[in-house]
């Protein structure tokens, strides 16, 4: 990044791949982990930390303690950690810090649990069905469908389930007789890979005890619980 392309960003101004972040004497690292997130989670983009929201340059003080600052918002405030290129520029005897953040093949969430998305100018908060469609659209495996390894049927809440049953025994106007595992099993929540049997992001948003234990870690955030069992029905 050199002179000349930063300010190219700077005339082009904030948008799709474009935010400007004050220093002003300190870093706010829960709101620039928001941007990074967003980023990383549509097409990336570069972040110009130094530069006010009117384009301009106010400069950032580049000391160690500054420069670990940004990189915590990256590996610490997301998960997964978002990765960042920073590229100090000097500018009319200012300095701006440019971080590159690249389009992510994972679901990145902020340490707060939220999903964002870079939306022309904003980081907009994702719910419910956009989390799943953004997650599923960054893998080849159905976001629904990806086993969280480390949730096995135990962490799945026998009264939800039997009220999901309930509520599917009298669309179809019939009585279920299955076990819970083979219930489960057949309808999909259950996923078998490398002959080992846990339970499905579907599941864990559906029928979890506490959903969030394994969803930060899975890439897929607590919002999609609620949209995921309104499509069940329950």
């Amino acid at each position: 990044m050199t002179v000349e392309g930063v300010n190219t960003l700077i005339a082009r101004g904030e948008g799709q791949t474009i935010e400007f972040k004050p220093f002003r004497g300190g870093i706010i690292v829960s709101q620039l982990a928001e941007t990074l997130v967003a980023f990383a989670n549509a097409e990336g983009g570069v972040v110009l930390v130094g530069v006010e929201d009117d384009g301009m340059v106010t400069g950032f003080s580049p000391t160690t303690d500054n420069l670990d600052r940004l990189l915590n918002a990256a590996r610490n405030t997301c998960h997964p950690s978002v990765e960042a290129t920073l590229i100090p520029v000097e500018i009319d005897g200012a300095t701006v810090v440019a971080m590159k953040i690249d389009r992510s093949s994972r679901l990145h969430i902020h340490a707060d649990g939220r999903v964002l998305l870079r939306v022309g100018s904003q980081d907009k908060r994702l719910l419910g069905d956009d989390i799943l469609k953004v997650a599923s659209a960054k893998s080849e495996v159905s976001c629904e469908d990806e086993p969280v390894v480390e949730a096995t049927i135990d962490d799945l809440d026998d009264r939800v389930i039997a009220d999901y049953v309930r509520h599917r025994e009298e669309r179809l106007q019939a009585q279920l007789t299955l076990g819970k595992t083979d219930l489960l099993r057949a309808l999909g929540p259950i996923t078998v890979r490398h002959g080992v049997e846990s339970s499905n992001v579907a599941a864990v948003l559906l029928f979890g005890k506490n959903p969030e234990q394994f969803l930060v870690h899975s890439g897929v955030g607590g919002d999609a619980q609620r949209s995921a069992r309104h499509r069940a029905g329950a």
